[in-house]
Formats: C-alpha cells, sequence, structure tokens
C-alpha cells in the first residue's frame, strides 16, 4: 500500500506540467462501470471501457470485449454508447467506439479508433509498459431540429478531430499505473449563417494508480490537477462484483460526489464455455442530479 500512494504522489506531481483545461463540447459523462468507482479507472481499463479511459489498457485484456451502454444525462439528454477492444495478441491491439448524445437542441457524436502496443519486444524490461491512441471524428449540429425560433433561429454544425495519448505500466502482479492525455491534439470547425471559425478542444489529463488482489482492487487518481478519485471494487460469489467510488473538486466551488453499484458478471456459455455476459450498475449522488446508468458487455475468446 505504500507503494501505491508514493506512486501516486509522484504521477500527480507530474500533473503539474499538463494543461489543465476547461470541459466543453464534447465533455463525456462515463459509463456504469468506472463510474461506480468514481471515474478512477485510468489505471484499470481492463475491458472495453478502456477505448474511452485509457486505450494502452487494451493489451491487458485476455479477450474481445463488447459493451453498449444508454441513459439519460441527469434525467434529461439521450447518451449512448458502445465499445470494442480486440487483443491481438500480448504485444498489440486495437479498438473502436462510439458516443452519440443530445436532443433536438443540441447534438455530439464521436467516433474511435483505438490501438495499443506494448513494448516488450524492444526490451525485457518494457515488457509492463505499453503506449495508446484514440484517433476521433467528431460531429455536432445545433438548430436543425428545434423549429421554436423560426427561420430567424441560429442553426450550424461542426466536425473536427481529435487525438487521445495514453500509457500504462504494469509495476507488478498487484499494482498498475496509467496516464490518458484526452484531446491532446484537437481541432473542430463550426459553421453557421453567419460565421465559419475553428477552435480546439481542451486537454484534459488524469494520472491514476490501482491496487488489485485475488477478489478485491483499489485505484485513485488526480485529473486535471484539480480533481481526486477513488474507487474500489469487491467480488463477491464469483458473479458478484461491489463498487463504491467517491470524487473531490478541488477549486473555488469545491464539492463533492459519491457513488455506488454493482456488476453481474462471469456467467460462461456458448461453444467450449468460451463466451461470457456481464451486467453493469452505477448511482452517482451527483452535484446537479443523480444519475442511474445500466450496462451490458460480452466476451469472447
Amino acid at each position: 500500500m505504500k507503494k501505491f500512494l508514493c506512486i501516486l504522489l509522484i504521477l500527480s506531481a507530474g500533473a503539474a506540467y499538463a494543461n489543465p483545461g476547461v470541459s466543453g463540447a464534447f465533455t463525456d459523462v462515463g459509463t456504469a462501470r468506472p463510474s461506480a468507482m468514481g471515474g478512477a479507472f485510468t489505471a484499470v481499463a481492463d475491458d472495453s471501457n478502456a477505448v474511452f479511459y485509457n486505450p494502452a489498457g487494451i493489451v491487458l485484456s485476455d479477450y474481445k470485449d463488447f459493451s453498449f451502454l444508454h441513459f439519460r444525462q441527469k434525467g434529461i439528454i439521450p447518451y449512448n454508447y458502445a465499445s470494442f477492444i480486440y487483443p491481438i495478441n500480448k504485444m498489440r491491439g486495437c479498438g473502436a467506439g462510439m458516443i452519440i448524445s443530445g436532443d433536438e437542441i443540441f447534438d455530439e457524436k464521436t467516433f474511435f479508433l483505438s490501438y495499443a502496443e506494448n513494448f516488450g519486444w524492444v526490451h525485457r524490461m518494457l515488457s509492463g509498459f505499453s503506449l495508446g491512441a484514440n484517433l476521433k471524428f467528431l460531429f455536432a449540429g445545433y438548430g436543425d431540429k428545434n423549429t421554436s425560433g423560426g427561420e430567424e433561429r441560429i442553426k450550424g454544425s461542426a466536425w473536427g478531430i481529435g487525438l487521445d495519448l495514453s500509457s500504462m505500466w504494469q509495476v507488478n502482479e498487484n499494482i498498475r499505473a496509467g496516464v490518458m492525455l484526452r484531446d491532446s491534439f484537437s481541432w473542430l470547425s463550426w459553421k453557421n449563417q453567419y460565421e465559419t471559425y475553428s477552435e480546439g478542444i481542451p486537454l484534459t489529463s488524469s494520472f491514476g494508480v490501482s491496487y488489485r488482489m485475488p477478489e478485491f482492487m483499489i485505484s485513485g487518481e488526480i485529473a486535471d490537477l484539480g480533481i481526486i478519485k477513488i474507487g474500489i471494487e469487491k467480488t463477491f460469489f464469483t458473479h458478484l462484483d461491489l463498487r463504491g467510488g467517491y470524487t473531490q473538486v478541488l477549486d473555488t466551488e469545491s464539492y463533492k460526489e459519491y457513488f455506488v453499484g454493482f456488476g453481474l458478471s462471469r456467467f460462461v456459455f456458448g461453444p467450449d464455455r468460451s463466451m461470457s455476459a456481464s451486467l453493469d450498475f452505477s448511482y452517482g449522488f451527483e452535484r446537479l442530479d443523480n444519475t442511474f446508468k445500466i450496462q451490458a458487455g460480452f466476451r469472447f475468446k
């Protein structure tokens, strides 16, 4: 545990060199299992959620994994997520995903192409170190579907690209450390009937550490130099995972959020019992409104 805390402290100090950014367009609100752990998933990323949280983790999975999610943000705005990872071997893997959210006023679409590489082929000392990247295609629209403003309403669209960079370090059989730089490069072009302009999406960063035992895991991370996230996961009776999470925002409007959830997983079926299904649930006691999420997943060899 001391080693866990030391690594987290070192990574948080390194975060001082990252641009904290300001959340804006194409800000994502998380999926069920990571949300139940307070979002502390950068150093976990061992399933299809790795596409969004840390693509370098794709090579840590022994399975092809697909999951999808639908819920309403704050009970209002539809949010749809799907992702798939394909570990080619222990050295490399790829994945894809999409996030579609919004309503008749404003909608966003993000499509991911992911790749991960383990650097054990360079030197055996690097066998626990992997790098990952997401190439993202971004689309948005506003005003077209909402006719309440009449013909004088502002309506337009946007398109662009983004690049996420990440790393994962398997320190030993119990400890992992992860780094995620979301939108390390981005370009977005907006156009309406009055003007055309372009801008970037601010860089956001996450630095985390996880500590695992056979049926227990704790993870922690620091995001954007001002957000602390802590999550736990405990397995009972092989198929039941109970989770809890805590998030604290350290700024002028400091606040805390709490999360709980559970997963029903490792239900094996199919030829040679090579497939399994899972359901993950999360409930967040959040600042503006509480949020409930359900996510379904399938794994196969």
